[in-house]
């Protein structure tokens, strides 16, 4: 007889997603720009409200930091300009650009 559960985890806050977006990044040897926070705030909520009930915390955190890192390395592979600390610094902008894979 198998008994099966389902273990239902509360979502994060979008505080709490914010640090690990940020954890990850800083995984990738990148950090997060000052004021940059809020475009992330807006994009977990965007993603939080376009995945309703299927919204997976974990998920859904390392889609957004793979979204912004492709943003982030276009943006850096077309200004050649940068300095090398300036290409270690995701944007406002790179997160507002992330678009959502499918």
């Amino acid at each position: 007889q198998l008994n099966v559960r389902r273990i239902d985890f509360p979502p994060l806050s979008a505080g709490a997603l914010r640090d690990i977006f940020v954890q990850l990044l800083q995984e990738k040897g990148l950090g997060l720009a000052a004021g940059a926070e809020r475009a992330v705030d807006i994009q977990i909520e965007e993603r939080r409200t376009q995945g309703g009930e299927e919204f997976d915390n974990a998920h859904a955190i390392r889609r957004l930091v793979d979204d912004v890192l492709h943003s982030h390395g276009v943006r850096v592979q077309n200004d050649r300009t940068l300095p090398t600390e300036a290409e270690r610094i995701v944007t406002a902008e790179d997160v507002r650009n992330a678009t959502a894979t499918l």
